[in-house]
């Protein structure tokens, strides 16, 4: 009887403790499950309005400012990491805290499984935002450098133009001022020439003219001495006063050129 009695009272200290184990097994897994899509869904949704917040910060600045946004963006990716960083450590290390105490009393089995648990999710967490933090920073820097491409490209068009527009300007003006050069030279050369010309033709009349009355006078004075040789009456009187009025006229015209 006694043996019977041990017997049964082993066996409902037995199937009591393993329901009281497998109870205990459920409630922890289940307390686990629950912290972990807790944690899960906190640590995504914090990402996630990180992520939104930097994106629309960066998004919303002046393009005069993109230098600078550039190396802010790389301090605050840098600091954005380290913060999330920090903070998984944290949240994890209390969810591990936490567990550990809830599951102080449990099998050494059923806490080195959690253990396991909230070890691997914490890593993959972490490696999940570092990926989504680097890929937002990368996307940025990426269209940061778009956008000063674009508005490099945009000032060497308009400096381009602003260079042509002037060359044409320029070669317009100094046409413009080579024509009308071009144009007074070419008069100041017709009024000199036509001055010159003027003179040269009043001196070459005058000198004919002085040499027409030299010949004459020379042809005069050859006939009177040939006349007054001859002594022929009143042919010598006559031309003696025709020599006279000619040397006159020569004499007046010599003054007058000189």
């Amino acid at each position: 009887m006694s043996d019977s009695i041990q017997n049964d009272a082993y066996k409902d200290l037995t199937d009591m403790s393993d329901s009281i184990q497998n109870d205990a097994y459920k409630d922890l897994t289940d307390m686990s499950d629950s912290i972990q899509n807790d944690a899960y869904k906190d640590l995504t949704d914090m990402s996630d309005s990180i992520q939104n917040d930097a994106y629309k910060d960066l998004t919303d600045m002046s393009d005069s400012i993109q230098n600078d946004a550039y190396k802010d963006l790389t301090d605050m990716s840098d600091s954005i990491q380290n913060d999330a960083y920090k903070d998984l450590t944290d949240m994890s290390d209390r969810i591990q805290n936490d567990a550990y105490k809830d599951l102080t009393d449990m099998s050494d089995r059923i806490q080195n499984d959690a253990y396991k648990d909230l070890t691997d999710m914490s890593d993959s967490i972490q490696n999940d935002a570092y990926k989504d933090l680097t890929d937002m920073s990368d996307s940025i820097q990426n269209d940061a450098y778009k956008d000063l491409t674009d508005m490099s490209d945009s000032i060497q068009n308009d400096a381009y133009k602003d260079l042509t527009d002037m060359s044409d300007s320029i070669q317009n003006d100094a046409y413009k001022d080579l024509t009308d050069m071009s144009d007074s030279i070419q008069n100041d050369a017709y009024n000199d020439l036509t001055d010159m010309s003027d003179s040269i033709q009043n001196d070459a009349y005058n000198d004919f003219l002085f040499m027409f009355m030299l010949l004459y006078t020379i042809i005069v004075q050859r006939s009177y001495n040939f006349i007054g040789r001859q002594d022929r009456g009143g042919i010598h009187a006559t031309l003696a006063s025709k020599e006279a009025l000619a040397e006159e006229h020569f004499n007046f015209l010599f003054e007058r050129e000189l």
